[in-house]
Protein backbone atom coordinates (compact mmCIF):
# COMPACT_ATOMS: atom_id res chain seq x y z
CA UNK A 1 0.00 0.00 0.00
CA UNK A 2 1.15 3.41 -0.66
CA UNK A 3 0.81 6.78 0.24
CA UNK A 4 -2.12 7.80 -1.36
CA UNK A 5 -3.74 4.55 -0.69
CA UNK A 6 -3.32 5.04 3.12
CA UNK A 7 -4.25 8.26 2.75
CA UNK A 8 -7.51 7.15 1.19
CA UNK A 9 -7.99 4.74 4.05
CA UNK A 10 -7.85 7.16 6.35
CA UNK A 11 -9.68 9.64 4.71
CA UNK A 12 -12.34 7.08 4.85
CA UNK A 13 -12.32 5.73 8.21
CA UNK A 14 -15.14 6.01 10.61
CA UNK A 15 -11.72 5.23 13.71
CA UNK A 16 -10.10 8.79 13.14
CA UNK A 17 -11.23 9.94 16.26
CA UNK A 18 -10.12 6.96 18.67
CA UNK A 19 -6.82 6.76 16.79
CA UNK A 20 -6.37 10.51 17.46
CA UNK A 21 -7.89 10.55 21.33
CA UNK A 22 -5.36 7.38 21.54
CA UNK A 23 -2.53 9.05 20.18
CA UNK A 24 -3.36 12.53 22.20
CA UNK A 25 -3.09 10.36 25.26
CA UNK A 26 -0.36 8.12 24.96
CA UNK A 27 1.70 11.66 24.24
CA UNK A 28 0.30 13.40 27.34
CA UNK A 29 0.50 10.70 29.67
CA UNK A 30 -0.46 11.05 32.99
CA UNK A 31 -0.56 15.24 33.34
CA UNK A 32 -3.29 17.51 34.76
CA UNK A 33 -5.79 17.89 33.94
CA UNK A 34 -5.49 14.37 31.38
CA UNK A 35 -6.04 11.89 34.21
CA UNK A 36 -8.34 9.91 35.90
CA UNK A 37 -6.62 9.64 39.30
CA UNK A 38 -6.91 12.21 42.02
CA UNK A 39 -4.01 14.82 42.09
CA UNK A 40 -3.27 13.89 45.49
CA UNK A 41 0.15 14.25 46.80
CA UNK A 42 -0.96 12.76 50.25
CA UNK A 43 -4.03 11.80 52.50
CA UNK A 44 -5.10 13.19 55.97
CA UNK A 45 -5.23 10.66 58.37
CA UNK A 46 -8.95 12.42 58.97
CA UNK A 47 -12.17 13.64 57.60
CA UNK A 48 -15.54 13.40 58.60
CA UNK A 49 -19.54 13.42 57.00
CA UNK A 50 -22.48 15.15 58.62
CA UNK A 51 -25.84 13.49 58.41
CA UNK A 52 -29.52 14.01 59.30
CA UNK A 53 -31.41 12.63 62.15
CA UNK A 54 -34.64 12.72 64.02
CA UNK A 55 -35.72 13.25 67.11
CA UNK A 56 -34.93 9.53 68.26
CA UNK A 57 -31.51 10.06 66.14
CA UNK A 58 -32.23 7.66 63.14
CA UNK A 59 -31.05 8.84 59.63
CA UNK A 60 -33.30 10.74 57.87
CA UNK A 61 -32.94 11.21 54.10
CA UNK A 62 -31.59 14.80 53.73
CA UNK A 63 -32.37 15.03 50.09
CA UNK A 64 -36.42 14.34 51.04
CA UNK A 65 -36.26 16.01 54.12
CA UNK A 66 -34.50 19.41 53.60
CA UNK A 67 -33.82 19.55 49.39
CA UNK A 68 -30.18 19.14 49.94
CA UNK A 69 -27.78 15.91 49.36
CA UNK A 70 -25.69 14.95 52.27
CA UNK A 71 -22.40 16.29 49.94
CA UNK A 72 -24.02 19.56 49.33
CA UNK A 73 -25.05 19.46 53.03
CA UNK A 74 -21.86 19.06 54.36
CA UNK A 75 -19.83 21.54 51.75
CA UNK A 76 -22.58 24.18 53.01
CA UNK A 77 -21.84 23.43 56.51
CA UNK A 78 -18.04 24.02 56.43
CA UNK A 79 -18.57 27.11 54.15
CA UNK A 80 -21.06 28.27 57.41
CA UNK A 81 -18.06 27.05 59.94
CA UNK A 82 -15.65 29.02 58.02
CA UNK A 83 -17.57 32.63 57.92
CA UNK A 84 -17.77 32.00 61.95
CA UNK A 85 -14.61 31.57 62.02
CA UNK A 86 -13.76 34.81 60.12
CA UNK A 87 -16.38 36.48 61.93
CA UNK A 88 -14.87 35.44 65.26
CA UNK A 89 -11.54 35.97 63.57
CA UNK A 90 -10.09 32.40 64.74
CA UNK A 91 -7.22 32.36 62.62
CA UNK A 92 -6.27 28.46 63.34
CA UNK A 93 -8.04 25.67 64.98
CA UNK A 94 -11.65 24.60 65.91
CA UNK A 95 -14.75 26.24 67.19
CA UNK A 96 -15.57 25.72 70.51
CA UNK A 97 -18.64 23.17 70.57
CA UNK A 98 -20.85 25.93 71.23
CA UNK A 99 -20.03 27.86 68.46
CA UNK A 100 -20.23 24.74 66.21
CA UNK A 101 -24.23 24.74 67.58
CA UNK A 102 -24.73 27.98 67.09
CA UNK A 103 -23.97 27.46 63.21
CA UNK A 104 -25.51 24.07 62.94
CA UNK A 105 -28.90 25.73 65.08
CA UNK A 106 -28.85 28.60 62.27
CA UNK A 107 -28.37 26.29 59.59
CA UNK A 108 -30.96 23.50 60.22
CA UNK A 109 -33.25 26.56 60.87
CA UNK A 110 -32.47 27.94 57.49
CA UNK A 111 -32.50 24.76 55.54
CA UNK A 112 -35.59 23.82 57.04
CA UNK A 113 -37.70 26.81 56.04
CA UNK A 114 -36.09 26.84 52.37
CA UNK A 115 -38.75 26.68 49.24
CA UNK A 116 -36.60 23.57 48.32
CA UNK A 117 -37.25 21.30 51.55
CA UNK A 118 -41.10 23.44 51.61
CA UNK A 119 -41.15 21.52 47.85
CA UNK A 120 -40.22 18.03 49.08
CA UNK A 121 -43.46 16.29 50.13
CA UNK A 122 -42.21 13.59 52.56
CA UNK A 123 -41.94 12.95 55.80
CA UNK A 124 -40.76 16.10 58.29
CA UNK A 125 -39.49 15.13 61.61
CA UNK A 126 -40.94 17.09 64.21
CA UNK A 127 -37.11 17.36 66.02
CA UNK A 128 -34.48 17.50 63.08
CA UNK A 129 -30.79 16.90 64.34
CA UNK A 130 -27.59 17.51 62.42
CA UNK A 131 -24.73 14.88 63.07
CA UNK A 132 -20.87 14.88 62.95
CA UNK A 133 -18.62 11.83 62.08
CA UNK A 134 -15.55 12.16 62.67
CA UNK A 135 -13.02 9.44 61.23
CA UNK A 136 -9.70 9.22 61.33
CA UNK A 137 -6.44 6.55 61.48
CA UNK A 138 -4.84 6.04 64.41
CA UNK A 139 -2.36 3.42 64.77
CA UNK A 140 -3.26 2.17 61.61
CA UNK A 141 -7.19 1.56 62.52
CA UNK A 142 -9.85 3.44 61.65
CA UNK A 143 -11.74 5.33 64.06
CA UNK A 144 -15.12 6.61 64.15
CA UNK A 145 -16.76 9.35 66.42
CA UNK A 146 -20.66 10.50 66.06
CA UNK A 147 -21.23 13.72 67.60
CA UNK A 148 -24.38 16.11 68.00
CA UNK A 149 -23.66 19.44 66.63
CA UNK A 150 -27.55 20.71 66.45
CA UNK A 151 -30.88 20.48 67.41
CA UNK A 152 -33.55 22.52 65.61
CA UNK A 153 -37.48 22.15 66.17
Amino acid sequence: MNWKEAAVVWARSRWKPMFIFTAACLLIGEQYPFSNFPMYSSFGSSTYYLYLGDGMGAPVASLETIGMSTPTLKKVFSTEMRKERERLQIRAGELTPEQKQLVGERLLARLKNSPAARQRGGPKPEILRLYEVNISVRGGRFEKQTELVAESR
